[in-house]
């Protein structure tokens, strides 16, 4: 791995995309495919036959020419049974899945793949990507979440025929789907490092994606090829293409090794627990709700932190589904993945007072802003000034008999001075939490008037009932 792809990685601007070379030996790659629709019984004049029959044999017909006549013999709905009944057997994903979704900020994976082992390689208690078929999802989703990414249709998901990109006539027409532009929308591809694994030189995946890149950005690609060798090379290069020889495992493998897992432990952390931490952002939505029902504005502030990240999720989801509003809402947080997430929400809001986020050193660790005490109480002043009720949402890494723990000493400031400018306090933690912390730093002992511990499991948190006001 050359130093500017390395360093691509870091700053989080590579795009991976993924092709049938990670399935083989699960699934049928194109040769097998090409040769199941050639031996595949048809009817042609009401006689059965083979597609490698009406053809004269097999000699010169490529994968997309053989989908092709097979449709024209057999129809759409033929194919599209074919492509779903060989892809969509559910099979163990490999160790190169798990270790695609545990490279440095890849939340977002372009595949040209019809089987799932991608999206089926991330399970409990992580919580599994999102699988989008159609450019037209990608505006709604935050960029935060991970997304499978599927534009030549998915086996086990897509419906219809359209979704498929299989036959020559799917692929003289793919220009008009447009999907990198759409994932343009998302952010600005120009700033990405395209990194090709499991395709090949001769790929026609792969040659649209570039096409299709170069036409509408200056993009920089590398390809990790298990041969660079033939002719095609030259036309990669051309393209702009780094051709990178070697195996895709062990390339994988080189990256992880290049970055440290605890760098990155946030991004496990948020995939976590989904439905425990969902539990506990559905009670605090609530808790604003009825906040908001007997005041003209509430100031909301919310800490940095897997949970509280989940609320924010809940949140916007609920504003953008017509649910709840932040009409009589003025958020201040010290995450910018939280406000990442609550943008869109924001943007429906017609509220003189625009968002805060508090400004500091970023721990990239914590993915948090973490200002020195004066700072955080200068920048929280104007709300804890305000006569609104002020609503602190915050997560701990621990709670027990001392109090509100975190890991990392650097964020006590800030917890410490969201705490302090509230009326009122919800901890947000899963019944993990509730636990001794050895080391560990307080930010907070406990103040029974105006703390409340929002959780999802309550009778495992007896214990702590002495502590708080309520556990709910």
């Amino acid at each position: 791995m050359d130093t500017y792809l390395e360093e691509s990685f870091a700053d989080g601007n590579v795009q991976l995309f993924v092709g049938s070379g990670l399935s083989r030996g699960l699934y049928p790659d194109s040769k097998e495919l090409r040769e199941k629709l050639l031996d595949d019984p048809i009817v042609v004049d009401a006689n059965e036959t083979t597609l490698k029959n009406v053809l004269g044999g097999a000699g010169g017909v490529s994968l997309e020419d053989a989908a092709e006549f097979y449709e024209l013999n057999q129809g759409p709905e033929a194919l599209m049974r074919v492509v779903k009944r060989l892809y969509g057997v559910t099979k163990k994903p490999g160790a190169i899945h798990d270790k695609l979704w545990k490279l440095p900020h890849v939340r977002w994976i372009y595949t040209t793949n019809f089987d799932c082992l991608v999206e089926d390689a991330l399970g409990r208690p992580k919580q599994p990507p999102e699988v989008i078929t159609r450019g037209s999802s990608i505006p709604d989703i935050p960029r935060s979440r991970r997304v499978v990414f599927k534009p030549h249709g998915c086996a086990r998901k897509s419906s219809a025929r359209d979704e498929f990109v299989i036959t020559r006539n799917d692929y003289l027409n793919y220009s008009h789907r447009r999907t990198l532009e759409m994932l343009k929308t998302l952010y600005d591809i120009s700033t990405k490092v395209f990194l090709f694994i499991g395709y090949s030189l001769r790929d026609l995946n792969m040659r649209h994606i570039i096409t299709e890149a170069c036409r509408i950005a200056k993009v920089r690609s590398y390809a990790i090829l298990h041969d660079t060798s033939g002719p095609e090379s030259r036309y990669w290069q051309k393209l702009g293409v780094t051709l990178v020889q070697g195996n895709a495992e062990d390339f994988v493998t080189g990256v992880l090794k290049s970055f440290p897992a605890h760098e990155f432990e946030f991004d496990v952390k948020a995939d976590e627990r989904i439905e425990e931490k969902d539990q506990i952002a559905i009670k605090a939505l609530q808790v604003l709700k009825d906040a908001m029902a007997g005041a003209t504005e509430v100031n909301v502030m919310i800490d940095a932190g897997s949970t509280t990240l989940q609320f924010a999720k809940v949140l916007a989801r609920a504003v953008l589904e017509g649910t709840a509003s932040l009409e009589k809402v003025r958020i201040v947080t010290n995450s910018p993945l939280a406000m990442d997430e609550l943008t869109p929400a924001l943007r429906r809001s017609t509220i003189e007072s625009c968002p805060t986020i508090i400004g500091g050193p970023l721990r990239f660790s914590t993915r948090a802003y973490t200002p020195d005490a004066l700072n955080a109480q200068s920048q929280l002043k104007p709300f804890a000034d305000s006569n609104l009720p002020t609503l602190a949402f915050v997560g701990a890494s621990a709670v027990d008999e001392h109090g509100l723990k975190t890991k990392t000493e650097a964020e006590v400031a800030i917890k410490k001075a969201f705490i302090e400018a509230a009326n009122e306090v919800y901890v947000l933690v899963d019944h993990d939490k509730t636990r001794s912390l050895p080391g560990g730093y307080v930010f907070s002992e406990w103040d029974k008037e105006r703390m409340t511990i929002l959780t999802d499991r309550v009778l495992k948190m007896s214990h702590l009932e002495h502590l708080c006001k309520a556990i709910k």
